[in-house]
């Protein structure tokens, strides 16, 4: 009677393990997905229930409750799924349709010789007023404007190129807040607002468009403050600069 009891405990063990060892596994369709922006994707999946969705960078990339994912700005996001039968996570890469330059490395926080030392070769010169200057791949040049030690913004002169082109590049990039007096506004909606305007005829410059990158907190009138300050930085880079750029 033992044995049989034995036996049957042994019998039981087997079924269970041979219960869990035929369930399948929770997968997702891919494990990584490229859209360019406004695209959209739907999750597939197998063997999951009660999923749940959510996206690490909802500003690159978000996603509904039924799985469908919206692409909205270049760069990358994680969508993790969450099923009764597990954990996965989709890597969605949101990649541009428009390069007219590279963008600068941002980082108030560095210091000229930093500056300097990152752009090695590239580097052009500098001025008392605290411009640096940079030469990006003979299409665009940077500028880093440092007033009193800080590094106040961050702008690109893109040569020979139309305000249409640079505001194509940046709207993939970043949110649109609008225009005044032929100045354009964008936001990372973080840490940062994007200023572009277009410009002919100056003698250090040419013809081309120029695209400011200052450091701002974004409430309301932060917002409207932008415009005034990417003018202001215009005027000090155009007044102050004394390297050829054309």
């Amino acid at each position: 009677m033992k044995l049989s009891k034995a036996l049957g405990n042994v019998l039981l063990l087997a079924f269970m393990v041979g219960m869990v060892s035929c369930q399948k596994e929770f997968e997702l369709s891919e494990t990584s997905v490229s859209l360019n922006q406004g695209g959209q994707y739907t999750i597939g999946y197998e063997n999951g229930t009660n999923l749940v969705y959510t996206s690490d960078n909802p500003y690159v990339a978000s996603v509904d409750d039924e799985g469908v994912v919206t692409a909205h700005f270049v760069g990358e996001a994680t969508i993790d799924v969450v099923a009764s039968e597990g954990r996965q996570s989709l890597r969605i890469n949101v990649v541009p349709l428009h390069t007219v330059y590279e963008e600068p490395c941002v980082d108030f926080s560095m210091t000229k010789s930093e500056v300097m030392t990152m752009y090695g070769d590239s580097y052009l010169g500098y001025n008392d007023s605290g411009m640096v200057f940079f030469e990006g791949k003979g299409k665009y040049a940077y500028g880093y404007l440092f007033i009193d030690g800080e590094l106040q913004c961050i702008y690109v002169w893109c040569k020979y190129t139309s305000i249409d082109e640079v505001l194509d590049f940046l709207d993939e990039r970043y949110y649109y807040v609008g225009e005044e007096e032929d100045f354009h506004m964008h936001t990372n909606w973080q840490d940062m607002a994007i200023g572009s305007g277009e410009y002919k005829g100056h003698p250090n410059f040419g013809f081309g468009t120029m695209v400011f990158y200052y450091p701002i907190d974004f409430s309301a009138m932060a917002i409207s403050r932008g415009v005034d300050m990417f003018k202001s930085g215009l005027e000090k880079m155009l007044d102050n600069s004394n390297v050829d750029m054309k």
